[in-house]
C-alpha cells in the first residue's frame, strides 16, 4: 500500500532523487495560492509548503526558493514553472480526461503508461514512474498525443506530465 503526501505518494520523491536535475520556483504575488513549483524536466509538480517539507526538501536539502540543482551544484534559476504550468493548463482545459489503457510499453528503456483519449482519437505515452507519483484518485487530460498531460483531483490541476516520445525512426503504427 502506497503512502501519501497530500496529492502525491512516495514515489514523487524517488523521481526527484533519481534525477539530472531539479529545479525549484516559488510562485510570486500574481498566483493566488502561492504554490511552489518543482520540476526534473519531464513532470511538474504544483505544491503546497508541507507537500514541499515532505517530499522535496529531503532530496534536495534546501528550502524552497528559486533555484536549479544539477552535477554543477545548486545555482539560481530564472526558469518561471509557474506560466509553463499555467499554459499546459490552459491548453488541457477543454479536453476530455484521459483513459489508462490495460498495458505498458517499453519505451526506451522506460516503461511506459499507455493513456488514450476516445473523443479526440489519440494515445500517448507517460512514464510509469511520473504517473505513480500521483494520488490514485488524479484524472489525466491532454489536448494532443504530444502536449502535457495535466493532473487534476477534484478539478483542480496540480502537476503536468511530459509525454514519452519515441524514436524518430521507428515505423508509425496504422489505424
Amino acid at each position: 500500500m502506497k503512502k501519501f503526501t497530500g496529492r502525491y505518494t512516495t514515489e514523487a520523491a524517488k523521481v526527484l532523487k533519481n534525477s539530472n536535475q531539479i529545479i525549484c520556483h516559488v510562485a510570486d504575488e500574481h498566483d493566488p495560492d502561492g504554490g511552489i513549483y518543482v520540476t526534473n524536466g519531464f513532470v511538474v509538480y504544483r505544491m503546497t509548503p508541507p507537500e514541499y517539507a515532505a517530499i522535496v526538501q529531503p532530496v534536495a536539502q534546501c528550502e524552497a526558493g528559486s533555484w536549479k540543482i544539477d552535477q554543477n551544484g545548486k545555482q539560481p534559476s530564472t526558469t518561471d514553472l509557474a506560466v509553463m504550468f499555467t499554459n499546459a493548463v490552459k491548453d488541457a482545459a477543454t479536453a476530455d480526461t484521459l483513459r489508462r489503457a490495460p498495458m505498458t510499453w517499453d519505451a526506451n528503456k522506460t516503461q511506459a503508461a499507455v493513456y488514450y483519449s476516445a473523443s479526440a482519437d489519440f494515445a500517448a505515452l507517460y512514464n510509469t514512474s511520473y504517473v505513480s507519483s500521483l494520488h490514485p484518485a488524479a484524472t489525466l487530460r491532454a489536448a494532443r498525443a504530444i502536449s502535457p498531460a495535466t493532473a487534476c483531483m477534484d478539478g483542480e490541476p496540480f502537476a503536468i506530465i511530459m509525454p514519452i516520445r519515441l524514436d524518430p525512426k521507428a515505423a508509425r503504427a496504422q489505424k
